[in-house]
This record gives C-alpha cells, structure tokens and sequence, in this order.
C-alpha cells in the first residue's frame, strides 16, 4: 500500500519532535574522532525501551550498550538524538503514533537528567560563561533543547533553562550570569512570538550579548536572523561557540 502524502500542517507539527537534535547529531558524528559510527541495533534496543515507558528498561537497556564498550557520552550524544530521529521520521509515516513519539521522546529526555547525574555529571562552572538556553512556550518537545544543555554543561558552561519561556517572564536578574542566548524553535512558533522572546532575551542578559537561534525553524525559514531580530542562526554547537567567541572549555577545538 502505497504511503499517504504528508500534509504541511503534519510535517510542521513534525518539525517540533527533538529539536535541535538531528543537527546535533550530524555534528557530533562528523566531528567525533575516535567515536565508533551508531549501531542500529543499539538504537532499536534503546528506542524499544523508550517505546515502553519504563525507566527501569531505559538504564537496562543504556547498560547493555555500555557493555559493549561504548561510553556513555556516546550514549548520550550519538544514541539517544539517533532513537529521536527514528520516532519523528516514524510518525510523519504513520508507523507510530504522535502519542507512542510524545511518550518515546519524554523517555528519553528523562534519560539524558539520570545519565548526567548517574554518569557524565561534572560541577557547574561558576566562573565560566553564562548561556541562556530557551524553548519557546507551546514547543511540543524539549529533547534537542535538553541535549544542547547537557552539551554545554560539559564544556565549562553555566546554563540556565527556560523550556517554556515567555517574553513576559523574563526578568533582567541574571545580566552579569548570562553571557549569550541561545533559543532552540520549531516551525510551530510563531514568528511575532520569537521577535518578542529575542527582544525580552536582550533586555534580560548582559550588555552585547549575542541572542542565537538554533533548532528545526532554521531550516525551514529564510533569512530567519532579519526577521527574528537575533544576531546569528546556529545550527550547531560549535557553530554556536564560534560565533559567541566563546573558548570550549571541554578542551575540544573549534577548528
């Protein structure tokens, strides 16, 4: 049976399934030296867990892929964006549905928090530069914003999350804290929406700071820095570091 046509209004709602996290993965996998390529047959063990909605499966299954010798940085950076992508290109098929991918990527949001506490956790760089890292209010999904979190946390960066942020709720009380912005959109944000979130970005952070724009809108907009009123649209975290003029502090060259 052939496919059913994908519908605009399905693929924009598509759109919103882990943002930011299909670019993250293809950086990380073309940067990655030493990384050994995704196995297949690790992502469906961990998307079968995800799909289960059991914690318990989640680290099971997170312990049997680090058996085999692969970190779990790896996990994490390579694994889980992999898994996410399966679900959204999945349902935009219709081979699962939008509830299995909203529960699939919950699963493995909540699986990135146990793997930085359980694994990857490192202290807060309170002398490292401050990102303020924002999902629009109304984005179905968080994973790829999360995941850019966790990436930056890692680097030497202290983040502050807003994943339902509204312009409104901004308050100028971190400016010396926060050093950039960094908003991970959908399609399903608004465009006046995201004007408004930059402009409050910028009354709320320190003097100068650059206010960047990441995530799946940055494919699907043109000229998406004109209009939005940010100063760069980065579609990844190296891009992101350069832009800023920000030293990676992780060790990694942004070369």
């Amino acid at each position: 049976m052939p496919k059913k046509p994908k519908s605009g209004t399905r693929e924009k709602v598509a759109s919103t399934v882990a943002p930011l996290a299909e670019d993250l993965l293809l950086e990380l996998a073309s940067r990655g030296a030493g990384r050994r390529p995704v196995e297949m047959r690790h992502v469906a063990r961990l998307r079968k867990a995800a799909l289960s909605c059991s914690k318990t499966a989640c680290l099971s299954a997170c312990d049997r892929i680090a058996s085999q010798g692969i970190g779990f940085d790896d996990i994490a950076d390579l694994y889980v964006p992999a898994v996410a992508r399966t679900l959204g290109d999945d349902w935009v098929d219709d081979r699962i549905s939008f509830a299995s991918t909203s529960v699939g990527a919950a699963m493995l949001q909540w699986l990135l928090g146990a793997l930085e506490q359980a694994h990857l956790h490192s202290d807060i760089a309170v002398d490292g530069p401050g990102v303020l890292l924002m999902v629009p209010a109304g984005e179905h999904h968080t994973l790829g914003a999360v995941l850019l979190g966790q990436q930056l946390r890692r680097r030497g960066f202290w983040v502050r999350p807003m994943l339902q942020a509204r312009a409104e709720s901004l308050q100028p009380t971190l400016q010396r804290r926060l050093n950039a912005t960094m908003i991970s959109a959908s399609p399903a944000t608004g465009m006046q929406d995201l004007r408004r979130l930059v402009t409050a970005a910028r009354k709320a952070t320190a003097e100068a700071s650059p206010v960047l724009i990441g995530g799946t809108i940055a494919d699907l907009e043109p000229r998406l820095a004109d209009r939005s009123g940010a100063d760069h649209v980065a579609t990844d975290v190296q891009d992101a570091l350069r832009f800023c003029q920000f030293e990676d502090r992780s060790g990694v060259s942004l070369v």
